[in-house]
């Protein structure tokens, strides 16, 4: 890993952050100090512009200012770099409004401070939470073409807007089996993210192998003490298998 661009400072702390969980791995409270993220200004950045304009994939989350997220986006869209919005937070969710994201991956929470008024779809999927992340995700497609929605213990809502025609949109949804034996829900999203993005945007691997592959990486982060486990490093698409349930698509014009 580059820490080229890592940038010190003398008078703020390092960010840290402590998650408490239940005994089933759910998060009860956390704390954290994040007032270092506070100097990623948009005059720091700009010493990175070639960098950004370069990059095969941006990501970006919710614990940057606005501006700066705003002029990563400016930038990135000039040189049509995708970035990718995580929004980390339910009250950090806001700043993906109004910039031109390419991804996001929010959870059903966070995606509905983003899409705070959904469009209506009826009932395409058999769950109503799935219906109504669908519902609000077509909202947001109107301005970002690729959402992936955590749905907790459901799986996960990927929905796409078509590049050529405004209207066409994709929605598919990955139910997994449950997960029995989970040490900390912490970092299961990122890897699910991370592992989806590697795949599918930077190997050109089809979009379901690679909601397959981010899958099984977020189970195994769920069974592990660390929020990213090393073990992901050997998952393969014959793991995969073992975890997921059957996929509903549905396209809409």
């Amino acid at each position: 890993m580059n820490f080229d661009s890592i940038l010190r400072s003398e008078t703020n702390r390092t960010a840290t952050y402590c998650g408490v969980c239940k005994s089933d791995g759910e998060v009860l409270n956390g704390i954290g100090d994040f007032d270092i993220h506070q100097i990623i200004t948009p005059d720091y950045l700009q010493t990175f512009e070639t960098e950004l304009k370069e990059a095969s994939l941006v990501f970006v989350d919710g614990n940057i200012p606005k501006e700066s997220i705003s002029y990563i986006c400016n930038v990135c869209q000039k040189a049509n770099t995708p970035v990718w919005f995580e929004p980390t937070d339910l009250n950090l969710a806001y700043k993906g409004l109004n910039c031109n994201f390419t991804y996001t991956s929010p959870n059903l929470d966070e995606l509905r401070a983003m899409s705070p008024s959904p469009q209506p779809l009826g009932k395409l999927f058999k769950k109503d939470n799935v219906n109504l992340a669908a519902s609000l995700g077509n909202n947001l497609l109107n301005s970002i073409p690729n959402i992936l929605i955590t749905l907790g213990k459901h799986g996960v809502l990927l929905c796409q807007r078509n590049e050529v025609s405004f209207n066409k949109r994709t929605f598919r949804y990955f139910p997994v089996k449950e997960c029995t034996n989970v040490e900390n829900v912490l970092g299961a999203g990122d890897c699910l993210a991370a592992t989806f993005a590697y795949h599918h945007i930077l190997q050109d691997m089809d979009v379901i192998s690679s909601m397959q592959l981010g899958l099984l990486a977020a189970q195994i982060s769920l069974t592990s003490i660390e929020a990213v486990s090393a073990s992901i490093v050997n998952i393969n698409l014959e793991k995969s298998k073992a975890i997921l349930l059957e996929m509903e698509t549905i396209a809409i014009e």
